[in-house]
């Protein structure tokens, strides 16, 4: 895990998480270079998931896109530096979805830009707007969700930039509308949907796109001098 995906991680459970003991489902858990549970107090009751056993897991999936647990089973489910590998990863979602109580929270953690890092594949790329789609898409399968926020961040000192989602559940809008937090602790370069209030920000340009174009220019200046 690279260490920006780990600090959105722990902010994200620092302004939304305040149940002590929150049952807590990762999806993708398998320790490598580091893991979110590592820095987490261990009073939350934790259970990690993967395809194949080691540090971190707890649970190794006979298949993917199912999850051996009963519907509204936790408190907050993560996933992150995962979906990027996720043939189909939507479905994956749909689990989180179902395996959440109501109430409880999502939390989503993927690449908008970056090297190819096949695990064993490496497939997709995200945008503001994915979180979006996936509320979309779980409401089109009849699950009640709210997207929070979704928004992608400026790189960390490296050459990713995370895009990372926050999502509820639950059938009273008022209720399970929550303000998003992540937006106010970090300098994104592109903010999506959220929920009502949540100013929508659209950069077109890719934080790399923006790199190239200053980088251009300043070669175009450094040429004139010469």
């Amino acid at each position: 895990m690279h260490p920006s995906a780990l600090s959105s991680a722990l902010t994200f459970f620092d302004e939304y998480v305040d149940k002590p003991d929150a049952r807590v489902l990762e999806l993708g858990s398998a320790s490598i270079d580091g893991s979110i549970r590592d820095h987490l107090p261990n009073s939350l009751q934790w259970t990690g998931v993967d395809l194949e056993p080691g540090p971190g897991v707890d649970v190794v999936l006979a298949d993917p896109y199912e999850l051996p647990f009963a519907s509204k089973s936790f408190d907050v489910s993560v996933s992150t530096s995962v979906f990027e590998h996720n043939e189909m990863f939507w479905l994956s979602f749909l689990e989180l979805v179902r395996i959440t109580t109501d109430g409880g929270l999502i939390y989503l953690c993927s690449p908008s830009n970056g090297k190819i890092h096949r695990y064993p594949l490496d497939c997709y790329r995200f945008y503001p707007d994915a979180g979006f789609a996936l509320q979309n898409w779980a409401r089109r399968n009849n699950y009640a969700v709210t997207l929070v926020e979704s928004l992608v961040l400026r790189k960390d000192g490296s050459e990713w930039n995370d895009w990372v989602a926050v999502f509820t559940i639950g059938n009273d809008e008022e209720r399970f509308q929550i303000q998003p937090r992540l937006a106010s602790r970090f300098t994104p370069q592109s903010v999506g949907h959220g929920t009502s209030g949540f100013a929508i920000e659209q950069i077109e340009a890719t934080e790399d796109q923006l790199d190239l174009h200053t980088a251009r220019q300043r070669i175009s200046e450094l040429e004139a001098t010469e």
